[in-house]
């Protein structure tokens, strides 16, 4: 009878102790410490010398994104997401995605800020697809090529 008293008081302080237990999880204080860019991309909505987005691709705090030849990435807008409730900055400006436009000519150095004032810095570097025309622009009959001819004859294409 003792024994079956004490497993009951036992049975009894768990249940107890696991009613007193806050059922609403406190804030996951790891994630909001988080300093993250998670995408980044550059849209053709925000971008209006774009005819497509053009999606970076991450890796660690590195970010690269290849735009289509003859962009001018002097005038760019970056469209990202950072962790939740960091936000980024790029020298002390504050950026907001999808808005700020920024000149990419050289690389960019994005700093995410955490909730606590910890930084993480991403460089962001743009490369210029090489032009891959194939279209013949001009030719050129050489005199010496072509007996009929006294001097070279040079043709243009245009359109």
């Amino acid at each position: 009878m003792k024994k079956t008293f004490s497993w009951i008081t036992v049975l009894i302080a768990i249940i107890t102790l696991a009613s007193c237990t806050n059922p609403v999880s406190e804030p996951d204080q790891v994630s909001i410490l988080k300093k993250d860019i998670v995408s980044f991309s550059f849209s053709s909505e925000a971008n209006a010398n774009l005819s497509d987005n053009i999606v970076g691709t991450i890796s660690g705090t590195e970010i690269t994104v290849t735009v289509p030849y003859n962009t001018d990435v002097t005038a760019l807008v970056a469209t990202f997401t950072v962790s939740p409730e960091a936000s980024a900055k790029v020298n002390g400006t504050a950026q907001a995605s999808g808005k700020t436009l920024n000149d990419f000519t050289n690389p960019v150095s994005y700093a995410v800020v955490a909730t606590d004032g910890s930084i993480k810095n991403y460089i962001v570097i743009v490369v210029t697809a090489p032009n891959t025309a194939n279209d013949i622009t001009s030719f050129t009959f050489t005199a010496e090529a072509n007996a009929v001819l006294s001097t070279d004859v040079t043709a243009t294409i245009s359109g």
